[in-house]
């Protein structure tokens, strides 16, 4: 094996060893607005030095990095605003995160662009998962979210395309847009027995009443059909996912902003009970061709102005 930061070159049959450990390659790098600085090895991503930041205490060893505090955890605008993700180098050697118990949220933005994040222990006092809590960490496969949790904010895990099974405690009562878009490999999506306020029918989160599709999981199918008796299409439910063919059924009032956002749908079926659109609909869906609604050509101005169709849409009206 080669030589790491702090073992030298050793044989792995025998164990003999060669020269010397190449030591670490220190960067000084401040941490956040507070004013300190850390250690940070460019080689191995270790970090020595200030490892506290408003009463989070945090560490990072052997690819194991571990958060402990009372009460929530703060928010970051940015995957490189947390202390413990401000280089690249240990946002690509954490291998588990272990947060313990008494930190009550896990902030937005906190563990964003893990790439070979593996484990995640989430402790019982957590009740919250923030915005893009864990956006675009690629590595896990499967969370295990404790049933303290009652809010999982919008994005919380997007793009973690690692993700194959998720499972919403039955406490949850509040999901935000989004937050699996893009997990294109989940291939389990489910609502805990005894969640009063969500349920999941085909890998796809409903509203307890199945009147709002609150999110599409990410995994790629060719058609997919919204039951009837929907009314709404929550904000960022398709965001980013892989689904072909959407039919939308008639009673669906509205969609809700980036319903459809970066999907990789080719053509949608909307009906003529369809009265509100949100802002950026179609946005960045750079495989729509064909938008086929059964309204009239004057309901679809009155309703698409801001739903960001791409130029080269054809859109069918009376479908």
């Amino acid at each position: 094996m080669d030589a790491t930061c702090t073992a030298p070159k050793t044989c792995s049959v025998c164990g003999a060893t060669e020269g010397e450990a190449l030591g670490h390659y220190w960067m000084e790098t401040p941490v956040g607005t507070t004013g300190k600085k850390t250690n940070n090895c460019l080689r191995c991503g270790q970090i020595e030095g200030f490892s506290e930041v408003d009463g989070i205490v945090w560490s990072f060893d052997n690819g194991v990095l571990t958060l402990s505090g009372d009460g929530p955890m703060p928010d970051y605008p940015g995957y490189a605003y947390a202390p413990w993700n401000i280089i690249d180098i240990t946002r690509a050697t954490v291998s588990s995160i272990v947060i313990e118990d008494g930190l009550t949220t896990i902030g937005a933005c906190a563990f964003c662009n893990f790439i070979d994040l593996k484990n995640v222990e989430i402790p019982n006092s957590v009740t919250t998962i923030k915005e893009s809590a864990f956006y675009n960490s690629i590595g896990f496969e499967t969370i295990t979210i404790p049933d303290s949790v009652t809010a999982i904010e919008s994005r919380a895990f997007q793009k973690c395309t690692g993700l194959k099974e998720i499972t919403i405690p039955a406490g949850v009562t509040e999901i935000g847009d989004g937050i699996i878009a893009g997990a294109q490999w989940l291939e389990s999506v489910k609502v805990a027995e005894g969640n009063s306020s969500f349920v999941a029918v085909d890998n796809v989160i409903f509203t307890a009443d199945m009147t709002r599709l609150v999110a599409f999981s990410g995994q790629r199918v060719e058609e997919y059909t919204v039951p009837d008796g929907v009314t709404t299409i929550g904000g960022g439910a398709f965001m980013s996912g892989w689904v072909e063919n959407v039919t939308v059924p008639e009673g669906v009032t509205t969609i809700e902003s980036k319903a459809f956002y970066d999907c990789g749908i080719e053509s949608v079926t909307l009906p003529a009970s369809l009265t509100a659109i949100g802002e950026a609909v179609f946005e960045e869906c750079l495989s729509l061709t064909d938008i086929y609604f059964a309204g009239t050509a004057e309901q679809w101005a009155d309703i698409s102005a801001n739903a960001s169709v791409p130029e080269n849409v054809t859109v069918h009206y009376g479908a």
